[in-house]
């Protein structure tokens, strides 16, 4: 069922397209929640290839497609109901997607449009988590600590996936992409210390900042910097830092309970110490400045 109105998505006519695509990406969504595997699949790449249309029928000159920036603002939500909120959903099935681009090695074709549009799933889960905050309907929490633990399983593959696509820098989906990709994801981590525990954010940070090694690779070095300036250019840097220091016994080594208690500057001085010895004299001197 879902590949009848993917195969149109092909043929419509883009400028129409614009016109009813909040309709068309709300059936996608639709299709992702309810049907089953196969079509959640064929749904979601459906849904990309709308985003795609529209973005290239609109043709702004800006890194997110304002038209799709108002459909998510606007009309995206969390239905239809389904057993778990939909951000656990969408983030399931685009593992899933992410997972078979990279069985496929497909980074040229249709398959890089999951990569390509990143910011817009990232930008649908943050609305979806903010609407589930709170079941209205009885008063009561919607994610459960479960969902969130599924979640953040989920969500760790998916960084796993996106990290390996920085490593092909140098072919399939472009550079720019991918620094628009990496940018977008930093600030989705950022968005997610409103609606999860600091902990579980920086454990994700953390997946990213061990995946990628940056090695003897300078793009791969202005990637993670990029990052790093996003994360530590939160609003509330300070109160998810914590400014409390640890109480420390006798026996406890100072520098682990500190690094413990401030685990996100601890982060910050593993990646300064990790790059210090960088074969680029430029690039030493970004990782200090």
């Amino acid at each position: 069922a879902a590949n009848k109105p993917r195969k149109h998505v092909g043929s419509a006519d883009p400028y129409s397209l614009v016109q009813i695509h909040s309709a068309c990406s709300q059936l996608f969504v639709s299709l992702i929640a309810t049907r089953t595997p196969e079509s959640k699949q064929s749904a979601f790449m459906g849904a990309n290839r709308v985003l795609d249309r529209v973005t290239q029928a609109v043709n702004e000159d800006s890194e997110r497609c304002s038209v799709l920036v108002n459909y998510v603002n606007h009309v995206f939500d969390n239905s239809p109901e389904t057993n778990e909120p939909l951000f656990t959903v969408i983030t399931a099935q685009w593992v899933e997607a992410l997972k078979e681009m990279d069985e496929l090695d497909d980074v040229k074709g249709e398959h890089k449009l999951h990569v390509q549009y990143a910011w817009f799933w990232f930008e649908c889960i943050i609305k979806s988590m903010t609407l589930s905050q709170f079941d209205t309907t009885k008063g009561q929490p919607h994610t459960t600590a479960d969902l969130e633990e599924k979640f953040i399983k989920d969500f760790e593959r998916a960084t796993d996936f996106l990290v390996s696509q920085l490593f092909r820098h140098r072919s399939g989906f472009g550079l720019q992409a991918l620094k628009r990709m990496n940018a977008s994801l930093a600030l989705f981590f950022c968005d997610l210390f409103s609606l999860l525990d600091k902990e579980k954010v920086i454990y994700l940070i953390n997946v990213y900042l061990d995946r990628l090694d940056v090695r003897t690779d300078s793009v791969l070095l202005d990637f993670k910097m990029t990052f790093m300036n996003i994360i530590f250019d939160h609003e509330h840097l300070v109160e998810i830092c914590g400014t409390s220091l640890p109480k420390i016994g006798a026996s406890d080594s100072v520098m682990h309970r500190i690094r413990d208690a401030f685990p996100l500057p601890a982060a910050l001085i593993d990646f300064v110490e990790q790059h210090l010895e960088f074969k680029e004299s430029t690039g030493r001197l970004r990782v200090v400045d």
